[in-house]
């Protein structure tokens, strides 16, 4: 495994670009089982400046463009209203590929081929997939559904073990390369889990070099920083207002100065460990509801009927608000929600006490604040 690393990292480091092409071009095919393909329509997308649009004529296609001032990761997706996510590509100038093959029962065959940086992915991405095919990992986690709850722990003890093995790989080349595009990747993916301060520190070095001037993910994780500071504890949380149930506007500094302590819990009706924890969440709002607790539910939901249904189906008896935005709820945005179920605690005075705590801190700390 440490040769395919160190493979990987020659091969980067060796890569040059030799085409012709002044931009960048991406060369798209696609094969196999196409029922699978929810439409010949493709997106190539960074969320941003880029969004360029091609259409499959006998399964290929090609997406040109000026050049870039700086490598761009970008996915892959078809048109419509819930697109299908393909491929994520490190985009950069010169000639890449994209290769589907739709497998008929089984997950579409994706090879990519791109730059040094797309390059430096690959050979860590093949570290985690050569461990994880050593250990066989994927009839595992086929079997994990149906196992008993000892299985279950076995198979997920390996799986975590191997996992933080291909981790401390990643770790090994962002260590020797803290500058390179994939350690801003890395970093834009990993501020919740470090310090604020190092974060601005490995922020720091990327804007010294002109290279990342125009890069779109500094200027991401430098507002990314700018809101986890705002929600440390000790912070005002940021107020917002959302529509209830009813459609009537619901304004959180007015609701957490009715409570001793407030909790913000994002969820979803479509999330299963979401309604998995709402039992426990009733049994201990009814608790600590005489004594000062509230709840105000903000729902990632787009669905007003699978929403209203998953409230009464889990007696959630408690304020519930949404604009139905599914993941660009603005009051997820606004506070950073990457993942669901997630929780904030303020106090009387909207004072964080605690963000993401975990379902075992919650009683204590109630019971610390009432």
């Amino acid at each position: 495994m440490k040769k395919l690393f160190l493979l990987g990292a020659a091969v980067c480091a060796l890569w040059s670009c030799t085409s012709s092409v002044e931009g960048y071009k991406v060369n798209v095919a696609v094969k196999g089982d196409l029922s699978q393909l929810k439409s010949d329509t493709l997106i190539l997308t960074n969320n941003a400046e880029i969004a360029d649009t091609v259409v499959l004529a006998e399964g290929k296609a090609a997406f040109e463009g000026a050049k870039l001032d700086t490598p761009q990761y970008v996915m892959l997706v078809t048109k419509g209203e819930k697109p299908q996510r393909l491929a994520r590509l490190f985009l950069e100038n010169g000639v890449s590929s994209i290769d589907i093959n739709f497998v008929e029962g089984a997950r579409p065959e994706i090879a990519l081929k791109g730059g040094r940086f797309q390059t430096v992915s690959d050979s860590l991405a093949a570290i985690q997939e050569e461990l994880f095919k050593a250990n066989n990992m994927d009839s595992l986690m086929k079997a994990y559904g149906t196992a008993d709850e000892e299985t279950k722990a076995a198979i997920y003890k390996l799986y975590d073990s191997l996992s933080k093995v291909a981790e401390g790989y990643t770790a090994e080349y962002i260590a020797a390369h803290p500058t390179s595009l994939y350690a801003l990747e890395n970093l834009a993916g990993s501020l919740e889990e470090i310090e604020i301060a190092e974060a601005e520190a490995k922020l720091a070095a990327f804007k010294a070099l002109p290279e990342y001037a125009a890069n779109k993910n500094v200027e991401k994780v430098e507002n990314t920083i700018n809101i986890l500071k705002s929600l440390q504890p000790g912070q005002i949380a940021p107020d917002f207002v959302q529509n209830d149930t009813e459609g009537n506007p619901v304004k959180f500094s007015d609701f957490y100065k009715k409570n001793k302590v407030t909790m913000v819990d994002f969820w979803a009706s479509w999330c299963g460990p979401c309604r998995a924890f709402n039992p426990t969440l009733t049994k201990i709002y009814k608790e600590y509801k005489k004594k000062g607790f509230g709840i105000i539910g903000v729902s990632l939901d787009r669905d007003k009927d699978a929403w209203l249904k998953a409230i009464k189906d889990d007696k959630l008896d408690w304020v519930h608000v949404s604009d139905l935005g599914f993941w660009n709820n603005e009051v997820a945005k606004q506070y950073h929600v990457r993942y669901i179920p997630q929780s904030i605690f303020v106090d009387q005075e909207g004072k964080i006490l605690k963000r993401q705590p975990s379902h075992e801190e919650i009683e204590e700390l109630l019971k610390a604040n009432l």
